[in-house]
Formats: C-alpha cells, structure tokens, sequence
C-alpha cells in the first residue's frame, strides 16, 4: 500500500496563544477573618513649615493635559458611542509615545514608555485583538515596538470556562489587581467596565461604592493612574451610581453623542469634561468633536496600498457654535445673512458655519429650517431685530486728551471726562 502524503497547507492548524499567564486566588473572608487584627501604622503628619520646605517629584502626564501620574479619570457614556475605542486609543497612545485627539504623553524621565494594563470584562480576546491592530493606525506619532512591549490585557473572555475572574469590588479581586501593580511595575490601569468588573449591592446607595473608592484610592498610593469606564444612566446625562462614586477623580469626561451622527458604523462623539481638577494654568482642557473614520490610501503609497482607519477631531470654536445654536434656537436669526452679519463675516461665511455645525454634530439641517422658521414669525411679531454687525473702529480711534492734562496730577484713580 503506497504511503499517504498529506499536504501540510490542508492540515488543520492548532491556534497559538502566546499568552503569559498569572495566578489568582479567589477567596471570601468568612465575616470573623474580615477585621484586620490590630497593626501599627507609621503616618506621615508635616507641619505647615516642614511641608513647605518639602520637595516632591513633579508629577508628569501620561496624557496631557487631562491625566497625570497617579490620578485617576472616569469615561462614560451610553452604549455603542465608543467608550472602549476610546480608551484602548488612550492606553495605545500612552503606552507607545503617540497622540491621541491632540494629547499627548510626556517622556518619562528614564527614555523609556508609561507601562500599561489593560483590564476587559465584556470583549471577545479576539475582538480586542483586532481592535488593537486597527488602532495602531490611528494612533499618530506611536512607536508600534513600544507599545507592544508595554501595554498588557486581562481580558475575562481570554480565560479557561472553569475560572473565576477577579472583581474589582471584591478583597481578592483587588489584591490580584494591586499584586500585578508592584510585580510590573505599573503606570497606567484601564478599567472596561465597571459594569462587567464589579458588582455593587444599590447603584443609588453611596456605601455601595465604598470598595471601588478604596481601590482607587489605593492605586493612587502606588503611584499608578487609572482610567475607569462606566455607563450613562437612563437619561444619558450621567453616570449611573451615586454621585459618591466622582470624589475621587480628577477628571471626569462624558462621551456626548453628536445631534447629527453618520452611518459609519464606528465610534463618533462629543467629549465634554465634567470635571477637572486644578493643577496649573497650563491645565485648559479643551472639548473635543471625534470620529473615528476610514482614510482611503494616499496616491503616493502607490498601487496596493490599503485603506486605514483613522481618528478625525475638530477641537477649535466649539463653545462659539454652541453660544450660535442657542441663539438660533431662541429665533433670534431668520437666515444664513444675519449669521454672517451676527459674527461679523462675509454673506457666504454664513452657509460655511450652518454645515460645520453639522459636520460638527452641534445641530442637524432640520434644526435649521425649523429655528429660521420659528425667528422669522418672531420677526414678524417684532419680538427681535436684525442683529448688528460687530464695528471695531473703536480700535484704531486716537485719543486725545485736554490741554493742560497730567495723568499724574489726580491720585483719585479717575478719569476726568
């Protein structure tokens, strides 16, 4: 009988996962071994004058200017906005020295990059596999080799059927978490999703929330900056928890969905900053309207080029178009002349910003037509005018001042007329 040859293409190859792994051990305290037995604890307590003869290390940003070393961001927003896009751009971003919607990482003072972990308890390991690859694209400036070697995932569905996940509510969930923290060492934890990573007894309960402050709290003292993603409640205009749950962070960013949203089928948002904390006049965090879109191949790649997904982001006068939509909305402008007019422009100048505020996702072509609508029977009723054209010749006018006059003379502070 001859000898069978088989052709090792039509083999069936086995899948090569070349994950490390790590050791967890889950455990619930019985309530008699919940108190800790007494210990002594050494606490630093400076008076003013010692504190102010202090020097502390500056603290540098993994992202700048919204997230420092060691604090702590929360995201969210309502489902399928893009949250986990935004923070696995985020973790890419810090991880391998690029730029993410304009932010950028300072250089850590050893040359080398910010060291990441990625914490996932909803996605497919497969489905971040391929959202990483994709996002490498995106993520301007990166150093692809740095980012592979300092960005890390722990993701629920890449583990065994029979194991049992940490939670980031629980004693030994967090343990787990912090033992990673002190083996890496760590700079960055992306926590996606609170929802899938933790359980809380009453969203509305502020003592519900004791456990993940804790935790966060703690990651701070280690010198580690976390980035917690979470849900918007029903309403969209928060986050669901107590309002408990904010006090410990630093930043806190919404991901607004635009008025006008295209049928691409990936992440576009308004990213509003609902809280920052002070640290320096160079903190001015600015709005940010991002898509996330697919760039065709530039004619200099040449033939066989493939298309690549990229971030698109508009981050200059976004408070102007929103101080224009309220006007509108009141009725106040009956046309596309009495915009330019408002703002001091050319009559086409007034087209120009009615679609980039569309583009920008501020208001739709329907808002448009029913605000004019509405601003020219107000019109008519003689419920508002015509808006006047801003005059700066004020500018370029000289003064004169009266004969005789010493600016010095009056110590009154006034000025005479």
């Amino acid at each position: 009988m001859d000898d069978k040859v088989t052709n090792v293409d039509e083999t069936e190859q086995e899948p090569v996962d070349h994950s490390e792994t790590a050791i967890y051990r889950h455990f619930s305290p019985p309530p008699s071994e919940q108190r800790q037995s007494a210990k002594d604890f050494k606490l630093k307590m400076p008076t003013l004058a010692q504190l102010l003869d202090s020097t502390f290390a500056e603290r540098r940003y993994l992202l700048f200017p919204w997230l420092r070393e060691q604090e702590s961001c929360m995201l969210y927003a309502e489902s399928g906005l893009g949250k986990s896009m935004f923070a696995l751009s985020v973790a890419l971003a810090v991880a391998g020295r690029g730029e993410f919607l304009g932010w950028k990482p300072d250089e850590r003072l050893n040359g080398q990059g910010w060291r990441v972990l990625y914490v996932d308890g909803e996605m497919h390991i497969a489905d971040v596999q391929d959202r990483a690859r994709m996002l490498l694209d995106a993520v301007p400036g990166i150093d692809p080799d740095a980012a592979k070697q300092n960005l890390r995932f722990l993701a629920r569905q890449h583990q065994e059927p029979d194991a049992t996940f940490p939670s980031i509510t629980e004693p030994a969930g967090t343990a787990f978490i912090m033992e990673r923290v002190q083996r890496g060492p760590l700079d960055l934890v992306v926590l996606d999703n609170f929802s899938t990573l933790g359980e809380v007894e009453d969203e509305n309960s502020a003592a519900s929330f004791n456990a993940i402050q804790q935790f966060l709290l703690q990651l701070k003292v280690q010198g580690v900056a976390t980035i917690l993603v979470h849900h918007a409640n029903k309403t969209g205009q928060d986050f669901r928890g107590s309002s408990k749950l904010a006090a410990t962070f630093e930043t806190i960013a919404q991901l607004e969905p635009l008025r006008e949203r295209s049928a691409y089928d990936a992440a576009e948002f308004r990213v509003r900053w609902d809280k920052v904390r002070a640290g320096g006049p160079k903190r001015v965090v600015r709005e940010v309207v991002a898509r996330l879109v697919e760039e065709a191949p530039k004619e200099e790649e040449g033939f066989g080029a493939r298309a690549r997904t990229v971030w698109d982001f508009e981050a200059e006068n976004l408070a102007f178009f929103d101080e224009l939509k309220e006007r509108l909305k009141d009725g106040d402008l009956i046309n596309k002349a009495e915009i330019a007019r408002l703002c001091g422009k050319t009559r086409p100048m007034g087209h120009d910003y009615i679609q980039k505020g569309i583009r920008l996702g501020v208001w739709t072509e329907d808002d448009i037509s029913r605000w004019f609508a509405l601003g020219k029977r107000r019109r008519e009723k003689g419920q508002t005018e015509p808006p006047v054209s801003p005059d700066d010749t004020w500018k370029r006018e000289k003064v004169t001042l009266p004969e005789g006059f010493d600016p010095h003379a009056d110590d009154t502070g006034e000025i005479p007329f």
